[in-house]
């Protein structure tokens, strides 16, 4: 299948997005659009498009374009899924010269996407100590959130 990626959020089909992230991704439950909206304009993505240009997977980096990612809210549409598109997504994200020589990247994995990231180079914080959140994955279902 031939994909193409694109970092031109013009492209991106949110209402798609939105969908995917509210209704089958735990982390991100119940997500207002409006919420997904502003989370878009404020970080670089990147949509993985099938040969007629429909997007079939998404990448979004929390970033300050110099020492530090976040990988978040990844993505292939599950009728696309076991092609080699999020490794070949993933390698984009990676290799994009826009991301280049950081000290850290870092992401949270789900079971099924582990032993990628790995292939990739990531791997397990070392010591989980110095690692401290606040995460609240029923917030968008107990309260309307107000994008500002």
């Amino acid at each position: 299948m031939m994909v193409k990626v694109s970092t031109n959020k013009n492209k991106l089909d949110i209402e798609l997005i939105h969908k995917i992230l509210s209704k089958c991704c735990y982390w991100a439950k119940d997500v207002p659009l409006e919420i997904v909206q502003k989370s878009i304009d404020n970080s670089y993505c990147f949509g993985a498009y099938s040969a007629n240009d429909q997007l079939i997977g998404f990448v979004r980096v929390i970033t300050d374009y110099c020492t530090y990612g976040y990988i978040t809210d990844a993505f292939v549409l599950p009728e696309h899924q076991g092609n080699g598109i999020f490794r070949y997504l993933m390698d984009c994200v990676l290799g994009d010269e826009q991301l280049q020589n950081f000290k850290t990247w870092s992401l949270v994995s789900t079971p099924q996407s582990k032993a990628l990231y790995k292939e990739l180079g990531f791997s397990e914080l070392k010591e989980n100590g110095d690692h401290l959140e606040i995460n609240d994955l029923e917030i968008y279902s107990r309260q309307h959130v107000v994008a500002y």
